[in-house]
C-alpha cells in the first residue's frame, strides 16, 4: 500500500468493514503513541489535539473516531531531527520499524489505528516544523499507521495546536482513504483550500480549525470504507510512478 508522504512543513518563525460507506455509527478506535522529546506535547495535550481532529473528521467526513489508549515513550531516535524531506522520511521509517516492538504495539490487529504523535522537527535556525505521513486506506486493515508531529507554540509565540490538529486530521484522512486534493491550483481557489491539500497548514493561519474538506475527500472515504475498495485501490495506484504503478494496477486488476 502506498505511503502518503505529506511533508507539511509550517515554520514557526512565520507565524469490521463498513459496507455502506461512511456513517456517524462507523466508529474507529485510535491508539495514540506520544513520543517525548524536545518541544514535544504531553499526552493530555495530544488528547486535546486528537479531539479537535476528530471533530473535523466527524463533521466533514461523517466518521466517528475515539481514543482506544494513549501511550507515552521516550524518543527512540533522538539523533534523527531536522526539517528536510530526507530526515523526515528517515525518521518515519525508523519509527515505523520501532512501533511493533512496543508492548502495546500490535500493529497487525485489524480495526485499530495507531497514530504516533511525534516531537516537532527543528531547523538549524531554531524554527519548528510539522510533518506527517500515513498509510492510505487502511482503516480496517492491518498496519493502519499514521504519524505526525505536534507542537505547543512556535518561536514567534503563536500557538501551533490548531496546526497540529489539522495535520492529524489530514493524516487520519489518508488512513480513511482520502488522497491529496488541490495540487497545482491557484491560492484562494476553494478547490485548493482543503484539509487534504498536500500542505494545508498555511490555511490554518487564516482559517484556524475552519479549514474545510473537499467533496472529493468524502467520495474517497466512502470508497475506502464501503464496497468500492478496488476503485479506491486504482486511484491510489495512479498516484505512483513507473514500475511500481504498473505492478500496482496489475495486482488490482487480478484482485
Amino acid at each position: 500500500m502506498k505511503w502518503a508522504f505529506s511533508l507539511l512543513v509550517v515554520l514557526a518563525a512565520c507565524g469490521r468493514a463498513v459496507g455502506v460507506g461512511t456513517s456517524a455509527n462507523a466508529e474507529l478506535r485510535v491508539h495514540l503513541v506520544v513520543i517525548q522529546g524536545r518541544d514535544s506535547v504531553t499526552p493530555a495535550e495530544a488528547e486535546s489535539i486528537f479531539q479537535d481532529a476528530a471533530r473535523l473528521i466527524g463533521g466533514g467526513l461523517g466518521v466517528a473516531l475515539s481514543i482506544l489508549a494513549i501511550s507515552e515513550y521516550p524518543d527512540p531516535h533522538p539523533e534523527i531531527d531536522g526539517v528536510d524531506g530526507f530526515r523526515e522520511r528517515k525518521r518515519w521509517v525508523a519509527i515505523n520499524a520501532w512501533l511493533p516492538s512496543l508492548p502495546d504495539g500490535n500493529v497487525e490487529k485489524r480495526g485499530q489505528i495507531f497514530y504516533v504523535v511525534d516531537k516537532p522537527l527543528h531547523r538549524s535556525d531554531g524554527a519548528i516544523g510539522l510533518a506527517g505521513v500515513a498509510y492510505e486506506c487502511r482503516a480496517y486493515q492491518r498496519r493502519a499507521i499514521g504519524y505526525g508531529a505536534a507542537a505547543r507554540v512556535g518561536s514567534s509565540g503563536r500557538s501551533l495546536f490548531p496546526h497540529s490538529a489539522v495535520l492529524m486530521a489530514h493524516e487520519l484522512g489518508h488512513i480513511l482513504g482520502a488522497v491529496h486534493v488541490g495540487v497545482g491550483k491557484d491560492p484562494g481557489d476553494p478547490f485548493t483550500e482543503n484539509i487534504m491539500h498536500p500542505n494545508p497548514l498555511p490555511f490554518v493561519n487564516t482559517l484556524g480549525l475552519g479549514v474545510p474538506w473537499h467533496w472529493a475527500s468524502r467520495e474517497d472515504v466512502r470508497d475506502c470504507l464501503g464496497r468500492n475498495r478496488r476503485r479506491m485501490r486504482r486511484k491510489v495506484c495512479r498516484l505512483m510512478k513507473g514500475r511500481r504503478k504498473r505492478a500496482c494496477l496489475r495486482t488490482t486488476k487480478r484482485n
